[in-house]
């Protein structure tokens, strides 16, 4: 019987939730694979349907990102570049120092690495 109980116990043990991310305002740099970095702020936020981003790139709003996903320490989202109009796909992994890095690419280009740091102080919740 207790052989039983443990062997019901490892099948149901599903994998371990991804710890939720700091929200506020995440900063860092977008580098493409030709030109230098450019700042980058993410404001992050959690809310009932999940978490939300919204992106500035080099100072310009770019605005909200879709799809976004947070699962097993991974982050993934994307986002239109308003001057091209080409969309973007990002896939970032949390670092053991707490950053968030990976890269973002569009069909036919090179990715580009972002790097994103947590906010010094987060604030909890969904403003909208």
């Amino acid at each position: 019987m207790r052989h039983l109980l443990i062997a019901s116990m490892i099948l149901c043990a599903g994998p371990a939730a991804a710890q939720p991310l700091t929200a506020g305002t995440w900063t860092g740099t977008l580098t493409p694979a030709r030109g230098a970095a450019v700042p980058v702020e993410a404001a992050l936020e959690e809310c009932v349907g999940g978490y939300t981003v919204e992106l500035k790139v080099g100072g310009r709003e770019i605005g909200e990102a879709q799809s976004v996903q947070w699962a097993a320490e991974r982050l993934r989202f994307r986002f239109t570049e308003p001057r091209s109009r080409r969309p973007y796909t990002c896939a970032l992994t949390r670092r053991a120092d707490g950053t968030l890095g990976g890269n973002c690419a569009a069909r036919r280009t090179r990715p580009a690495a972002l790097t994103l740091n947590p906010p010094a102080t987060g604030a909890f919740g969904c403003t909208g």
